[in-house]
């Protein structure tokens, strides 16, 4: 029992280190002119926790563009430029 919770720690903390050099390689975008909600459901950029936490605002019944993250619910606001945009 105790190899097995020395293991499940040790990838607790190697899935913390992928998070945490994931969310520091990813810049901060300026929010600009064009903050509104995503025409997108739910937006791709949504399951990434650092871009949830900085684009996302917390709701109780998000619904539009929602992001689901560590049980977090969060109604999601981008701007719709060619780059954030999927190809169709």
């Amino acid at each position: 029992m105790a190899g097995f919770l020395k293991r499940i720690k040790v990838f607790a903390a190697f899935f913390a280190l992928i998070v945490l050099v994931a969310s520091a390689s990813e810049g901060k975008e300026d929010r600009g002119s064009c903050w509104r909600s995503s025409k997108t459901w739910p937006h791709p950029r949504c399951f990434h926790s650092s871009i949830c936490n900085h684009h996302c605002q917390t709701s109780d019944n998000a619904i539009s563009g929602q992001c689901a993250f560590f049980f977090k619910k969060c109604k999601c606001n981008f701007c719709d430029d060619p780059v954030s945009m999927p190809l169709i």
